[in-house]
């Protein structure tokens, strides 16, 4: 233990050293000679003891110590400056400074860069085309294209000539030949031409005109036909007529209705010839269930039939009877249901003991125990899903998180970590805590403010001298500065001031008046042509020196040109248009088969009114398709009174027998045969009032049963009559069957043995 300052020069070893009485408190650590020393020193104003622990080993070249905050020293790297790092905002370049670096400003023409004007104080060449307000006196150069509104010439043509179109999207001066005018042509537009003395000088009456010819005033008028006016054709009489090339009528009459059946080979829907044609096959014979029918109502094929096809019933669609409940049902004579329902099985609920997994008996039996109940954290369940037993939680159960597993924070690195309401760590990481690495920041291309080492303010070397950075005035607007070298400016953007005619402009502050053309003023400029010195009627005409002026044209000689009869359109005296005037007779066509068409005509030849009469003796035939009928009285056949509605004097020849099977359709004809021995057929198509006959030609006895159709076997008889006696048919013989079809009632005949 000793008191007072210490010293030495050798070497003091202490568990502790402590001088506790004095107002200083420095230990001083001398070099070789003992003349300088380095001291540590102990504030005056410490409160708290404090233990610093040195690192154990030397560190490198370069570092520092720094502590942890709890007394823990270590070698860190030393720290430049406050700033940690420094970002190049929008139009600055390279980046991110972390250390030491240069900031730019990002100049260029590529997209997004800043515009920096070139070594003559000019724009560089970029696109000008969102310039607004440009004003069109500042260009100097270059000339305004047709398409974006300018001539595109360099210079305005000769005085008098006229600016037109060149056919290749520009313009040019348009001049003429002395005393020529303009002519517009189609395709090629307005041309030079030499104009006729005057317009029309006369006007002649053509074929079927009177009245010509004249050249002064005058009235053309349809000239006579020679066809007496009157009416031609009647029910009796047919009209005969005669006319010319241009259409006129230029003779009449009627004569008297002579008819004849007709003769001749038939077409259409028809074949064989008049006066007796048959129908033409459209499909094959045959029995089908369902079929395809043309717009003329006639069977040309068969399909199949479909669930679709088939009528709806009133039972309602599902299923019917289950374990507590049996299906009835009612079905009409076809086999099909026409109504269904379930009514519940009559019964007793279940007795007797449970077992499986349930307990006790029923109708009231539990589910049988598996398991203690309790609380549980974790448990077993078994296949039918009864929790059986627990089980104690592991680290696996637990669902895993974002966090890496592993060690955060050191001597050199502080922990930092995110927990959620659970408690859980979600996120973590270390970092180190550093006083800053930037030590330097200079101003590079278009900025100012020189190199900052501590503080300082970097600007744009904003204006409009060889250089500089363009900076938009108060106004929104770009500086004045040489735009030479701009390029696609958009030429709708020009408000102010007028474009010389030596840059392809007009020199105008407006368009010339409606009707006016645009015209060389001689002085190198343009004018309205036309504002002046045109009176009404006049033309243009060229003449030397002048180019286009205005002149009276010569008058033509016709002065009027009237409609006289049978033309409309008339009394013009400049420009107009002749046609035929409208007459009385509606506009359609008049006449057919049953129909004779009338007609009267005037003097000219002209229909005044016409009209059809029905050709006598032919009322009552009416045609519908490929059918004929007959719609009151009687028809006779080889008489001239017939007692019925069918009177035939004379032999009735039926279709010939028609060969069918199992099915037998009385529509392809009354007589049918079949080769087949007796079985079940079904006849299709008999008619109320029919007579009907079947021959059964087979050798083997059996019994015929039939059903029957009024139509392709949908819609069945009422009944079939079977006659008293009916069985089996005479082996190796003939049976002959013959039908009658009364209202819905169908009554069979039989004679076996032929």
């Amino acid at each position: 233990s000793s008191t007072g300052n210490v010293a030495t020069a050798g070497t003091v070893s202490a568990s502790l050293l402590s001088a506790p009485g004095l107002t200083t408190q420095t230990i001083a650590v001398y070099n070789a000679s003992s003349t300088f020393a380095e001291t540590i020193s102990v504030p005056a104003s410490l409160a708290v003891n404090l233990a610093f622990r040195l690192p154990a080993t030397a560190g490198s070249g370069g570092q520092v110590l720094a502590t942890d905050g709890a007394g823990n020293l270590s070698w860190a790297a030393a720290g430049g400056g406050g700033v940690t790092g420094v970002v190049a905002g929008a139009g600055l370049s390279p980046g991110t400074i972390t250390s030491a670096g240069t900031i730019n400003v990002n100049v260029g023409t590529g997209p997004g860069q800043i515009l920096q004007l070139n070594g003559s104080s000019q724009l560089p060449a970029v696109s000008g085309a969102l310039l607004t307000g440009l004003n069109a006196g500042a260009m100097s150069s270059g000339t305004l294209a047709a398409g974006n509104g300018g001539t595109g010439l360099g210079a305005a043509p000769g005085l008098g000539y006229l600016l037109a179109g060149n056919g290749a999207g520009g313009y040019a001066g348009l001049g003429c030949a002395p005393g020529q005018t303009l002519l517009w042509s189609a395709g090629t537009g307005f041309g030079c031409a030499t104009p006729g003395a005057g317009s029309v000088t006369s006007v002649a009456a053509g074929i079927g005109l009177a009245g010509g010819t004249f050249s002064t005033a005058g009235t053309l008028s349809l000239s006579a036909s020679g066809v007496a006016p009157g009416a031609y054709g009647s029910s009796g009489f047919v009209p005969q007529l005669t006319v010319d090339a241009y259409g006129r009528v230029t003779s009449a009459g009627s004569v008297a209705l002579g008819g004849a059946a007709p003769t001749g080979a038939a077409s259409g829907d028809l074949t064989g010839s008049y006066p007796g044609p048959t129908l033409a096959a459209v499909g094959a014979a045959g029995t089908y269930s369902k079929v395809v029918v043309d717009t003329k109502g006639r069977v040309t094929g068969s399909a199949s039939l479909l669930a679709a096809d088939l009528p709806a019933s009133a039972v309602a669609a599902g299923s019917y009877g289950s374990s507590t409940y049996v299906p009835w049902f009612s079905v009409d004579a076809y086999g099909r249901l026409t109504s269904a329902g379930s009514v519940a099985l009559a019964g007793a609920a279940p007795t007797g003991a449970a077992s499986g997994d349930l307990t006790g008996s029923y109708p009231g039996p539990t589910l049988a125990a598996v398991g203690s109940a309790g609380t549980y954290s974790k448990v077993v369940v078994d296949a039918k899903g009864r929790v059986t037993g627990s089980a104690s939680l592991l680290a696996a159960d637990l669902p895993t998180s974002a966090v890496a597993a592993g060690s955060y924070g050191s001597a050199a690195y502080h922990p930092w970590f995110n927990v959620d309401a659970y408690g859980r760590v979600t996120s973590a990481g270390s970092y180190v805590e550093s006083t800053g690495s930037v030590t330097s920041v200079a101003a590079g291309a278009g900025l100012t403010g020189g190199t900052i080492t501590s503080s300082g303010t970097l600007a744009v070397n904003v204006g409009t001298g060889a250089n500089q950075i363009l900076q938009l005035n108060g106004s929104s607007q770009v500086p004045a500065v040489s735009g030479l070298l701009m390029t696609n400016l958009n030429a709708g953007a020009v408000s102010a001031g007028t474009l010389a005619v030596g840059f392809g402009g007009t020199g105008l502050v407006a368009a010339p008046g409606s009707g006016l053309l645009l015209a060389g003023n001689g002085t190198g400029g343009y004018f309205a042509l036309g504002a002046a010195g045109c009176t009404a009627g006049q033309t243009l005409a060229w003449s030397a020196g002048t180019g286009f002026g205005c002149v009276t044209p010569a008058a033509g000689s016709v002065s009027s040109v009237a409609a006289g009869v049978g033309l409309a359109g008339g009394t013009f005296s400049s420009s107009g248009t002749l046609s035929l005037g409208l007459t009385s007779v509606a506009a359609g066509s008049y006449g057919s088969s049953t129909y004779v068409p009338w007609f009267n005509v005037d003097a000219y030849g002209r229909m005044t009114s016409a009209g059809s009469v029905a050709l006598a003796g032919a009322t009552q035939w009416v045609t519908s398709g490929t059918n004929i009928s007959y719609s009151a009285g009687n028809v006779g056949i080889g008489t001239t009174t017939p007692r019925s509605a069918l009177d035939v004097n004379g032999t009735v020849l039926l279709k010939p027998a028609v060969s069918a099977g199992s099915t037998v359709d009385f529509s392809t004809g009354n007589l049918q045969k079949t080769t087949n021995s007796c079985g079940a057929f079904a006849l299709y198509n008999l008619k109320d009032g029919g007579s009907y006959s079947f021959v059964v030609q087979g050798a083997t006895s059996a019994t015929c049963t039939f059903t029957a159709f009024t139509d392709a076997g949908t819609t069945p008889v009422g009944f079939i009559h079977m006659p008293p006696g009916h069985t089996a048919s005479v082996a190796s013989t003939h049976t002959l069957y013959s039908f009658m079809m009364m209202g819905t009632d169908l009554y069979v005949a039989w004679t076996p043995g032929y």
